[in-house]
């Protein structure tokens, strides 16, 4: 049998449909947890990550990976406004979370600022394009005199509240970049398969994480992903999954469970070893 070009028909040269096994394995993945205590502070003022840079100069390298639902996970705690996070501060420009909204809203007489934040959250993205000027301009000339300071009020306080919240996306958008800037991030198209070619063995992965395993709900999603993508390691603080998660999963999967204090040790031996006591813990204060 020949192909069109009259070459004889070599069913090897096929492409061959990829696998879970052709994912690039010198990833690192990091939890949402540690790269919110550890990094994220120093990431945003430049400075140069110890880590990421042992994983990068090991021969051969590592890369520090994290999947994206991390970054969404630290957008929702930049809206939330959860103060135990180092990031969360004045010196990187951060405007407030929700709370500052409800300030806001709380100049208004007879405005219950828990009612009215999530509506004006969402309308604050139509007022985006206002000029500020002339739309105080028309309430001086078309409101009514008696009006025209309860007016203007509320056009300083729309005014001050969606300042702040361009300036609350503006901050998740700076985190995006930093974050891009110095990690590997996973998509699900990286997870799935771009035209879903993965689908079916993470879709098994996943079930099988649910009904057999130990895997919190809230962290299913990231700990499939890194090992569907066959990373190297998991590096977490979280004590659940360096212990109960990681003892319950099935050894045919590689991906070694590192406690964040612990990188450096496993670092030095490769990821040998799956799970062992020592890495899954912190280093004795």
């Amino acid at each position: 049998m020949t192909q069109p070009s009259g070459e004889p028909f070599c069913p090897r040269c096929l492409p061959r449909k990829r696998g879970l096994q052709d994912y690039d394995n010198r990833l690192v993945v990091f939890d949402t947890n540690v790269i919110e205590s550890h990094y994220l502070a120093p990431l945003l003022r430049g400075e140069q990550c110890r880590d990421f840079a042992l994983l990068r100069q090991h021969v051969p390298s590592y890369k520090p990976g994290l999947y994206v639902k991390s970054y969404y996970e630290i957008c929702q705690h930049a809206k939330l406004g959860t103060k135990r996070f180092p990031w969360l501060s004045d010196e990187f420009s951060y405007p407030g979370g929700v709370e500052k909204g409800r300030q806001i809203l709380a100049q208004l007489p007879d405005c219950d600022p828990e009612t009215n934040l999530y509506w004006w959250f969402c309308m604050a993205e139509e007022w985006t394009a206002c000029d500020w000027s002339e739309e105080e301009n028309r309430v001086r000339s078309f409101v009514r005199r008696s009006d025209v300071e309860a007016e203007l009020l509320h056009l300083k306080v729309r005014r001050e509240f969606t300042e702040w919240k361009l300036a609350l996306s503006g901050f998740c958008y700076r985190i995006g970049r930093v974050l891009e800037g110095h990690m590997t991030v996973l998509t699900p198209s990286d997870v799935y398969g771009r035209s879903g070619e993965y689908h079916d063995e993470v879709s098994s992965l996943e079930q099988d994480l649910a009904t057999r395993r130990l895997v919190p709900n809230e962290d299913l999603e990231i700990i499939s992903a890194a090992l569907a993508c066959h990373a190297c390691a998991f590096v977490t603080a979280e004590k659940a999954l360096l212990t109960s998660t990681a003892l319950s999963i099935d050894l045919n999967w590689k991906t070694a469970f590192v406690h964040v204090d612990q990188l450096p040790t496993a670092l030095a031996e490769d990821f040998a070893f799956r799970w062992s006591r020592q890495q899954a813990s912190p280093r004795p204060v």
